[in-house]
C-alpha cells in the first residue's frame, strides 16, 4: 500500500471513529422528553432513538467497539505511511539510519495517536 493510500485510510477510519463517538454522545445526551412525542407522531428516526434509549448499554458497548476497532485500524494501516513520509527529512538532518527508523517510528507513533 502506498504512502498516501495509508494517508486516505486514515481519514476514512478517523471519520468512522467520530461516528461512533458522535452515536455515543447521542445515547447519553438524548432527552426522552423531547423524542417520545415525536415518536407517538409516528417518527421512524424518533422510534429508532427511542429504542437505542432504551437499550443504552448495549449501544454504548457497540459504539465503545467500534472506537477500539477504528483506533487500532487507524494505527496499523497509517503508521507506516507516516513512519514512510518521516523518513526522509529525518535523514535528511544527518541522523544516523538506526536513528532515523526508531526517530520516525516515535514521531509516527505520537501523531498517530493524537488523532
Amino acid at each position: 500500500m502506498s504512502d498516501w493510500d495509508g494517508l486516505a485510510w486514515l481519514v476514512v477510519l478517523l471519520a468512522a471513529n467520530a461516528f461512533f463517538v458522535a452515536a455515543e454522545f447521542a445515547v447519553i445526551a438524548a432527552k426522552r422528553s423531547q423524542i417520545e412525542p415525536l415518536a407517538n407522531g409516528g417518527s421512524k428516526r424518533a422510534k429508532t432513538s427511542l429504542y437505542a434509549m432504551e437499550h443504552a448499554t448495549l449501544m454504548l458497548a457497540t459504539s465503545q467497539l467500534g472506537i477500539t476497532v477504528c483506533s487500532l485500524l487507524i494505527l496499523l494501516v497509517s503508521e507506516p505511511a507516516v513512519h514512510h513520509l518521516l523518513e526522509g527529512p529525518l535523514g535528511a538532518l544527518g541522523l544516523p539510519e538506526a536513528a532515523v527508523g526508531t526517530v520516525a517510528f516515535i514521531l509516527a507513533l505520537i501523531v498517530v495517536s493524537y488523532l
